[in-house]
């Protein structure tokens, strides 16, 4: 007996993709964004609270201690002391750019550079101030600071250690042939301004086979 034909609706069709959906358990929705507060349920910027006076004279006495116990320390009294003679006596001192002693991020390298380049200008202005009072100078080298960065307690701070702090001209035009310079890596127009009247007895910064090109 001769097999029936299957319809062609019931022949299978071989050459017909089977599409398997997924019935994974872990398949999540997209996250949705998170909610927007109201601007009145925003957590405002929180006031930058300042370090005190206090904390910085003790930060400074600190790093002051340890930097003066160092070969570099003392080479820097031996170089100052072995040229004093070679210059114009230095009857006052000026300071640039040493930078704020309470950075906003509290970065400790930053503090580290500022405290070291304060105690390297104030230790050659005790040199000198040594020097002077052997030949019987009856005057003391007075010191100026002049910083942007400066807040009021930095001021304090330095104030309070017998030191002027000035704005800006002030210090550049202060400059004479009896001042000594200390601005360790400024640019190029902090020098300009600086030696724009006078060169300084003293000057202690970028060398000068740098700059001497800019100077008229």
């Amino acid at each position: 007996m001769a097999a029936a034909e299957q319809p062609e609706s019931e022949k299978p069709k071989q050459e017909e993709w089977i599409h398997v959906k997924s019935k994974s358990r872990f398949r999540r929705n997209a996250p949705k964004p998170p909610a927007q507060l109201p601007a009145s349920a925003s957590k405002p910027d929180e006031p930058r609270i300042l370090k005190s006076v206090a904390d910085i004279t003790a930060e400074y006495e600190s790093f002051k201690a340890r930097w003066r116990d160092t070969a570099c320390h003392s080479k820097l009294r031996e170089l100052v002391k072995t040229n004093a003679g070679k210059h114009q006596t230095v009857r006052k001192a000026v300071c640039l750019g040493v930078g704020t002693f309470d950075p906003e991020d509290g970065g400790w390298d930053a503090k580290r550079r500022s405290y070291i380049q304060l105690d390297g200008f104030l230790t050659i202005v005790e040199v000198l101030s040594h020097r002077m009072l052997a030949e019987l100078y009856k005057e003391s080298i007075q010191c100026s600071f002049q910083e942007p960065r400066f807040a009021p307690n930095d001021t304090e701070f330095l104030t309070n250690l017998g030191h002027k702090v000035v704005e800006s001209p002030a210090a550049f035009e202060a400059v004479d042939e009896d001042t000594l310079v200390f601005a360790v890596h400024m640019y190029r127009p902090i020098y300009e301004a600086t030696l724009e009247k006078a060169l300084p007895a003293m000057f202690v910064g970028t060398g000068w086979d740098v700059w001497d090109e800019y100077v008229s």
